[in-house]
């Protein structure tokens, strides 16, 4: 099969490699989208602690079903399925807890074990959910980030009706936060971005107000918007030290913070008395359980959350780099990059 192999830093090689078999309890999948993703973007440029390498990266995927191994029910090769990037082992303290996110022994695709920017690939059973035909490929690629964005507002007490929200960092997740705060009942959704178009397609996608930090500080505005009280909820997704702080400074007394944005470095400056003056609370979210994958299926079914305008950009596999690239610069108007295999 042909795939994207990760030899070195910033060195991706499209080449042959040999075809996977599905041993037993196994399903071969025939990879036909694979979302890029930020974590895709710092492992090919060595910013992501626990990358082995040579390796084919890629983990937010959909495909179909080419074989399936002995001891398998309930899968036939041309099912199509959405693929859970998460590796578990089913049976330390967080899995029996239904945490498989947090596994003590698993990984992650694309990371621990091969990845999707191949032809095809080897998931278990578990990992794989079938799709309808009414959801693309490409939009199915976008499960993962839907589930795990799902969950992260799941964790918080204060979205709901009324609530206000602002959402700093108007990337692919940043959208999906948006939609979602809007779909919880929040009253007041204010999108954050140094980008004039994506703050016009947050519009779109559900905020009521956007606020341009290249034109003003964006403390400062959500302050004026709040009657200087600040924000119920701020779902930071940018992961970057200016706006992981400017999150502390613009949530209310008593008010949360999803800190979903990563970054490779730690951040200075935070201001922890902040923390403790206003009683925040601060929330970390990784990846998705399985409860979490599958339900995403049917906020895409039936379109209560958008994909399609916010892939912007599709590329060949042989052209994988060139999306990691794309993704990472981030300029024209890029926003979700699609890899079909």
């Amino acid at each position: 099969m042909k795939a994207a192999v990760m030899h070195d830093v910033s060195n991706i090689v499209f080449e042959e490699m040999p075809m996977p078999s599905p041993s037993m309890g196994e399903l071969l999948v025939r990879v036909k989208s694979t979302r890029v993703c930020a974590t895709d973007v710092n492992m090919y440029r060595g910013r992501h602690p626990g990358s082995f390498l040579p390796r084919i990266l890629g983990h937010e995927c959909a495909g179909e079903v080419a074989e399936v191994g002995d001891g398998i029910s309930g899968f036939k090769p041309g099912d199509r399925v959405g693929i859970d990037p998460v590796i578990s082992c089913g049976k330390c303290y967080f899995c029996r807890m239904g945490k498989n996110n947090l596994c003590e022994n698993g990984g992650l695709m694309g990371r621990e074990a091969n990845g999707s920017f191949a032809e095809y690939t080897i998931v278990t059973p578990e990992r794989a959910v079938k799709i309808p035909e009414s959801i693309s490929f490409d939009v199915a690629s976008y499960m993962e980030a839907t589930g795990s964005v799902y969950r992260s507002l799941c964790m918080t007490r204060l979205l709901g009706p009324g609530a206000s929200v602002a959402v700093l960092g108007l990337g692919s997740i940043g959208m999906l936060q948006t939609q979602f705060a809007k779909i919880a009942g929040a009253n007041l959704v204010i999108g954050v971005s140094r980008s004039q178009w994506k703050l016009d397609l947050a519009l779109q996608l559900g905020a009521n107000v956007v606020v341009s930090a290249k034109e003003e500080d964006p403390v400062e505005a959500i302050m004026r918007l709040t009657c200087h009280r600040g924000v119920d909820v701020v779902i930071e997704a940018a992961g970057v030290p200016d706006t992981i702080r400017q999150s502390y400074e613009m949530v209310r007394s008593g008010g949360e913070i999803i800190q979903y944005g990563i970054g490779p470095t730690s951040v200075d400056g935070i201001n922890t008395f902040l923390q403790y003056y206003k009683e925040i609370t601060t929330y970390g979210v990784r990846a998705v359980t399985y409860n979490d994958f599958s339900s995403s299926v049917k906020f895409l079914e039936d379109q209560t959350i958008r994909i399609g305008p916010i892939i912007t950009h599709r590329l060949p596999l042989e052209q994988t780099a060139e999306g990691l690239e794309l993704s990472e610069r981030q300029s024209g108007k890029v926003l979700g990059v699609v890899i079909n295999s």
